[in-house]
């Protein structure tokens, strides 16, 4: 791998609520390095009047995974743990959904990404939920477990494909790849989550399986998993709220006499991608982060990523390692 640099996200976003029931949002990432290049990233109306749901429409995050759900601007890390390879992404879709302070819920039908066009063929469509139960969450303290549950059919291409980078988008390079899986009816993924706070401790986990169902071949099974630990170290806490982790806005904040939050993670993440004569490969990998939250919305990180063991796959024995450091201004 060389090195690299990128704008990762560079986005700008227009919300709202209009007639206290039509909530909006748009919002379009300058950036050319996303799973999608530039271009619309949400773009979606919901209504909130009815009792005890939200109904959304339009082009956003299908509801699976902890860590994907989980805005770019307060992850632990960077970049999201090697089972991220699992997420649906953003598609068009329409979703009910409802959060309370101890527990929440969506599911949702979807087509494919906004991007996508027809032509001769039929995209593929699938459904997603999930829901979360939040049994201690008082601001200082919480407790999270969650199961999602998303299917996928793939429609006339039948194809699917699986990869991940070693937890480093600058570096370009899929670790672990399946490449095309061709002749597939229909895949899901089935996602067990985990999560606790403690003041200033925080840890994270999930565990996803997919299984790939196909027409002519045997199907497949592959499974990830990661476990993570911050601490932040001047004492704030890492908040959470609706079923989902959020930032860490710092008691004490440069320029004004103060000096941040500054904040330790440790992650260890494992993804299988081989089954079936699928030989994508099986990564293992450690990434050691350090945040600096120097006021509420400006974040400077360091992350080294240990790719542990490659076997199998487009890079099989190789064990490479990643430095990055990244700057953040979300307003």
């Amino acid at each position: 791998m060389g090195d690299g640099s990128e704008f990762r996200r560079a986005r700008i976003s227009y919300s709202g609520t209009m007639y206290n029931v039509w909530d909006f949002k748009l919002e379009y990432d300058f950036a050319s390095t996303g799973s999608n290049g530039r271009g619309i990233t949400d773009a979606y109306l919901a209504y909130t009047g009815f009792e005890p749901m939200d109904i959304t429409v339009g082009n956003f995050k299908t509801p699976f995974s902890l860590d994907y759900l989980t805005s770019a601007n307060n992850t632990l890390f960077m970049e999201r743990a090697l089972p991220n390879a699992f997420s649906s992404g953003r598609k068009m879709g329409i979703m009910a959904s409802n959060e309370t302070t101890h527990w929440s819920w969506a599911t949702g039908i979807f087509g494919d990404s906004i991007t996508n066009k027809g032509g001769q063929n039929d995209e593929g469509w699938g459904a997603t939920a999930r829901g979360t139960w939040a049994p201690i969450n008082d601001g200082v303290h919480f407790v999270h477990l969650g199961l999602g549950l998303n299917y996928r059919d793939t429609g006339d291409s039948g194809k699917v494909g699986f990869d991940s980078e070693a937890e480093s988008h600058v570096s370009g390079v899929s670790i672990i790849d399946t490449g095309d899986i061709t002749s597939v009816a229909d895949y899901y993924n089935i996602g067990a989550e985990l999560a606790a706070g403690h003041g200033p401790y925080s840890v994270q986990g999930e565990y996803i399986t997919t299984k790939v169902n196909r027409n002519n071949g045997k199907d497949a099974d592959f499974d990830g998993w990661y476990l993570q630990a911050g601490y932040i170290l001047t004492g704030e806490t890492r908040q959470y709220k609706n079923g989902v982790m959020g930032g860490v806005k710092p008691s004490s904040i440069v320029g004004e006499g103060g000096y941040g939050a500054w904040e330790l993670a440790l992650r260890y993440s494992s993804l299988d991608l081989s089954d079936a004569g699928i030989d994508g490969g099986e990564a293992d990998a450690m990434t050691y982060g350090v945040n600096w939250y120097p006021t509420p919305t400006l974040r400077f990180s360091a992350n080294y990523v240990d790719v542990l063991e490659v076997d199998g796959g487009p890079h099989d024995n190789e064990e490479p390692s990643v430095f990055q450091v990244r700057s953040q201004w979300a307003f």
